[in-house]
C-alpha cells in the first residue's frame, strides 16, 4: 500500500470531524437505521483513529533524535572511502583489488536515500524506512572495504582515520546505531498499521463510514437538498495500493 503523507490522514480526520457535526446539527431528521452511521458511534469510532494517528505520530518523532545521531555519524563516510580508495592507488596492488574497492566504494557513495519531504513539502512517510535501509546497505559495504584493504599487506596509512583499527571502529559503531534504529522501527510501523486500519479498512474503517454517511443523507434529504450538499462537498483521500 503506497502511504499517503502523515498530513493526509489529519486532513482526513478533520473533515470527518466535520462531517459528524454537520450530521448532529440535523438533529432528530439524522436517524439511521445502520448503528454505524449514529452520532455517537461516528463520534467514538473518531476518537479511536485520532488516538492512534497521534500514537503514530509520537512513535515517528521518538525515531527521529536517533535518526539524526546516526546521520551525522555517517558523515563523511563517502569523502573516506574515497580517501582509502586514493591510498589504495598509491600501492603496488593488483587491478583486482583496486576495481573491488572502487566498486564499494560506489555502493557506499551511490546508496541514494529519498528525501525528508515530498514534492509539495509535506514529510515523506516513507523516509524513515527508506533511509534504514539505505545505512545498513552502506554499513555491510564499508565492512567489506574494510576486509578487503584488510587483505593488503601494504596497506598501512600514517593517516589515522584510514588506518584499519580506526574504520572497524567506526564500523561497529554504525552497526550499533542501525540495530538501535531498528528497534525504534518496529514501534513506528505496527502504529502506522493500526492507524491506516482504523481509518481505511474495507467497511469498517472510518472513511468508508464516512462515505455511508453520507449516502444516508442523500437518501433522508435529496441529493440536491442543502444538508447533502454540506456533506457531499467533504473530501477524504485514500491510499493507493
Amino acid at each position: 500500500m503506497k502511504n499517503i503523507s502523515e498530513t493526509g490522514h489529519g486532513i482526513n480526520l478533520s473533515n470527518m470531524k466535520l462531517q459528524i457535526d454537520h450530521c448532529t446539527s440535523f438533529g432528530a431528521a439524522y436517524n439511521p437505521s445502520n448503528a454505524d452511521l449514529s452520532i455517537a458511534n461516528m463520534t467514538a469510532k473518531w476518537d479511536i483513529a485520532k488516538a492512534q494517528h497521534e500514537a503514530a505520530r509520537e512513535a515517528l518523532q521518538q525515531s527521529k533524535e536517533p535518526i539524526n545521531k546516526r546521520e551525522i555519524l555517517y558523515e563523511g563516510l563517502s569523502k573516506l572511502v574515497t580517501r582509502v580508495v586514493g591510498h589504495l592507488d598509491s600501492l603496488k596492488v593488483s587491478q583486482a583489488i583496486r576495481k573491488d574497492a572502487r566498486g564499494l566504494a560506489d555502493r557506499i557513495r551511490g546508496n541514494k536515500v529519498r528525501g525528508k519531504t515530498l514534492a509539495n513539502g509535506e514529510e515523506n512517510p516513507n523516509y524513515v524506512s527508506n533511509s534504514h535501509m539505505s545505512f545498513v546497505m552502506r554499513a555491510e559495504s564499508f565492512r567489506d572495504l574494510i576486509s578487503l584493504v584488510s587483505t593488503v599487506t601494504a596497506y598501512a596509512p600514517n593517516e589515522t582515520d584510514l588506518s584499519i583499527a580506526s574504520m572497524s571502529a567506526l564500523s561497529h559503531e554504525m552497526d550499533v546505531k542501525n540495530e538501535e534504529i531498528g528497534v525504534i522501527l518496529a514501534p513506528v510501523a505496527m502504529a502506522r498499521i493500526a492507524r491506516n486500519k482504523e481509518l481505511y479498512a474495507p467497511e469498517t474503517g472510518l472513511l468508508d463510514v464516512a462515505y455511508a454517511s453520507k449516502d444516508y443523507v442523500k437518501g433522508v434529504f435529496g441529493s440536491r437538498s442543502p444538508e447533502h450538499k454540506l456533506v457531499s462537498g467533504i473530501r477524504y483521500t485514500r491510499p493507493k495500493a
